[in-house]
């Protein structure tokens, strides 16, 4: 076998041979639905229907004033009654109304949780829409194209374009285990590629990274070709050298 080994993937071969039928964009996704934003809770939507203290006051006042002008010779006992109504009064309006302060503290400690699960799903959101943004408008590129007639080159094209701008990003400092040989084979790379070639970094692809040996990025294309040298750890055994593929 003789190298450098290049190996193009199907995806890629058809872009190029069949861009009408090869179905590398798929079709236009359902677009996500933005987030609801809660609302932060109001203190005075808390403190009921107004017109229930005023009615209650009135059903107890008639009531009581009816049982003090019963007892009127017996002020002490009056003095009495008027208390058992204000007591009366306000324990009723409670079971009616409950704790207006701690059902506001309640639904406000609700809401801030609300509220930070809102911040992560917008951030989420924001991404899914420009992916989809992105997605839709790469689709009705592509089929304004096929709809004026575009040659199979043109086609070609545009989807090369997209498909080599999704290149996976190289970042990150990696500390794998060198080769023997890799320092001089790097220094040949960049004496013959120079600018171009890069090592110790991770390719940070989908839900995983990959630790290249080398590689070279062509920043006028987006294209990342992972460079792997294939040998022992140590000068005893002969090892070699491959382009392992493309990387997209």
């Amino acid at each position: 076998m003789s190298y450098p080994l290049v190996i193009i993937g199907q995806e890629l071969k058809d872009i190029i041979a069949a861009p009408k039928d090869c179905k590398y964009l798929g079709n236009i996704p359902q677009k996500p639905l933005e987030p609801v934003k809660p609302t932060r809770p109001q203190k005075e939507n808390f403190e009921g229907d107004k017109s229930i203290d005023k009615t209650l006051a009135i059903i107890y006042f008639i009531i009581f004033a009816f049982i003090a002008f019963i007892n009127r010779e017996t002020p002490q006992l009056i003095l009495l009654i008027i208390v058992l109504a204000v007591i009366s009064y306000f324990m009723t309006l409670s079971i009616i109304k409950g704790n207006p302060t701690k059902e506001y503290e309640k639904a406000l400690s609700n809401y801030d949780m609300r509220e930070k699960s809102y911040q992560e799903s917008m951030e989420s959101y924001n991404y899914r829409i420009e992916t989809y943004t992105r997605k839709r408008n790469e689709i009705e590129g592509f089929n304004h194209l096929l709809n004026s007639n575009a040659s199979q080159k043109q086609l070609s094209e545009y989807l090369l374009s997209i498909y080599f701008s999704k290149s996976a990003e190289f970042s990150n400092e990696s500390d794998v285990k060198k080769g023997a040989s890799e320092q001089k084979f790097y220094n040949s790379l960049i004496n013959s590629f120079p600018g171009k070639i890069f090592k110790d970094k991770n390719l940070d692809m989908f839900e995983y990274s990959y630790h290249p040996d080398f590689i070279y990025y062509d920043d006028v294309s987006g294209i990342h070709i992972d460079i792997e040298v294939d040998e022992p750890y140590s000068f005893e055994e002969k090892g070699f050298c491959r382009i392992n593929n493309i990387v997209s």
